[in-house]
């Protein structure tokens, strides 16, 4: 299993481009779907501005929209096998969690990180791969979603906490990093220049 789970965007290059091993070209898989219902239209600058990164790394690009996989799970599960990675942009967590689940992605995302996919995630992408997203409304408004659903992709159990530096979302996420302490979750806190690396048993923050 390999996890790239950043709070903003890749900071450390050289961290997320070691994870592909010795793959020249990785082509990769982007969801953007965090970006709500009209994300196609709200996202388009971003997705080029992701597009910019990740062909300055040396890797090609594939934009996928999980709505068109709306109860055709076995279409995206030939559709990833196509792919060395994944990356999942940020926006609304409750919204893309729905848009997961619409397409069964949470059922056949391990097997295809097993095979050696690398799974990278920024804000929403990288919460959603922890077990649950409960109480990040604090930040994100779970009415964007058409239904609400806690349960994550569970590729780690550990929950991450993006943004903790960040001004802006600053009280948000105090009463995030509160309630969660309150619970028994393993939680990595995340600046917004750092990432949580996990390469099979070994996790290191870069």
């Amino acid at each position: 299993m390999k996890l790239f789970l950043s709070s903003l965007s890749i900071q450390n290059v050289g961290a997320y481009r070691s994870l592909f091993g010795g793959i020249k070209q990785p082509h990769i898989a982007m969801i953007y779907n965090a970006g709500g219902a009209d994300s196609a239209t709200t996202s388009a600058p971003y997705i080029r501005a992701n597009r910019d990164m990740f062909a300055e790394m040396g890797m090609t690009v594939d934009v996928i929209d999980l709505l068109d996989y709306t109860d055709m799970h076995d279409n995206l599960d030939d559709t990833l096998s196509k792919y060395d990675g994944l990356w999942v942009t940020g926006g609304n967590t409750y919204y893309l969690n729905w848009a997961i689940h619409q397409s069964g992605l949470q059922n056949i995302i391990r097997k295809h990180c097993e095979r050696g996919l690398v799974y990278g995630g920024e804000s929403a992408g990288a919460i959603v791969a922890g077990p649950n997203i409960d109480h990040f409304q604090a930040i994100d408004e779970p009415s964007e979603a058409p239904t609400v659903i806690l349960e994550g992709m569970s590729l780690t159990e550990i929950v991450v906490v993006p943004h903790f530096d960040s001004q802006k979302y600053s009280d948000g996420i105090k009463r995030i990093d509160q309630a969660l302490r309150e619970t028994d979750a393993t939680v990595v806190r995340l600046n917004d220049d750092k990432a949580l690396v996990i390469d099979g048993q070994h996790k290191m923050l870069v």
